[in-house]
């Protein structure tokens, strides 16, 4: 819960969810058969994105974006083959669940691929939060 913040300091509060049904009605409503969030307190809530399940591309993009970062700052511990491997598991899962997949799940995926990765080759705890 939010409360009591200042009106004249310019900020943007972000709320996220996997579960639209479940917001508080007082704010937003989600009309399940259209798929789409209804502001019902505007002021409190002032715009609604729905971004959907992702695709092949964002897949590709996200691991591969979370695979160089990983690379930098461990001196190229994922080869292009474990990359490739991290990859196609998530596809796998992907076209097993038709497509609806969020690109949160792609990036805990991915994370949880690389731990193990790290740990192979370093050691050492890895917490993903």
């Amino acid at each position: 819960m939010i409360d009591g913040v200042n009106k004249n300091i310019r900020s943007m509060i972000i709320y996220t969810t996997n579960f639209p049904d479940k917001l508080d009605k007082r704010m937003v409503e989600y009309d399940k058969e259209n798929d789409k969030i209804i502001l019902t307190r505007p002021g409190r809530v002032d715009k609604a994105i729905y971004f959907g399940y992702t695709n092949v591309q964002a897949i590709n993009h996200t691991v591969n974006g979370l695979c160089k970062i990983v690379n930098e700052t461990y001196e190229n511990v994922i080869e292009n083959e474990k990359r490739n491997e991290i990859i196609n598991n998530i596809m796998d899962e992907y076209y097993k669940l038709n497509g609806k997949m969020t690109i949160s799940q792609v990036t805990n995926m991915c994370y949880l691929q690389i731990i193990d990765i790290l740990r192979d080759k370093i050691g050492g705890e890895f917490n993903v939060n």
